[in-house]
């Protein structure tokens, strides 16, 4: 299934992998609403892993240390884990960097991007796979508190707590 939102992750379900967005045009992302600094983003076709395009983030840190990009997504009814390729160009050691799952009504689900218990800030320069578990998925409920995650609609790209630059690309 081929969504042509801005950027490919993959949800890895019992059966296959399922893409959630390809890297095609940037119309898909938008800056979040929530009153944190711009993450300036970039489609990139030079620095990609696998496919043509990959997605490219620039987060300078300031207060209030947080940034978000948000895109359309959906959670298929058998995932079991979302997986993309991570590069990291440049990352200050407080480097962070999550993603927010969001259903109709606000109730959110959040998970820190890390890869073998390392932060973005922690990782060498270079490519590395991220796998995130459904189940490491934390429940945030700011809507009306039901654990509804199959009515996932939108998903936050969260960079946090130091500058980054960071490119994002399918398996």
């Amino acid at each position: 299934m081929r969504v042509g939102w801005g950027f490919l992750l993959l949800v890895c379900t019992l059966a296959r992998a399922v893409p959630l967005h390809d890297f095609e045009t940037e119309s898909g992302w938008k800056q979040h609403p929530d009153g944190g600094v711009e993450v300036r983003f970039q489609i990139d076709s030079t620095l990609v892993k696998e496919g043509e395009k990959a997605l490219r983030l620039f987060y300078k840190d300031a207060p209030p240390h947080w940034g978000n990009l948000v895109g359309s997504c959906f959670v298929p009814a058998n995932a079991v884990a979302l997986r993309f390729w991570l590069h990291v160009s440049t990352a200050h050691p407080s480097a962070k960097m999550h993603i927010w799952l969001i259903e109709p009504d606000g109730d959110m689900w959040l998970q820190q991007v890390t890869v073998q218990g390392k932060s973005v800030g922690e990782l060498p320069p270079g490519w590395h796979e991220v796998t995130m578990p459904i189940t490491g998925f934390q429940f945030d409920g700011r809507g009306n508190r039901r654990r509804e995650i199959l009515s996932v609609d939108r998903m936050l790209i969260g960079c946090n707590f130091g500058t980054m630059e960071v490119t994002v690309d399918c398996i």
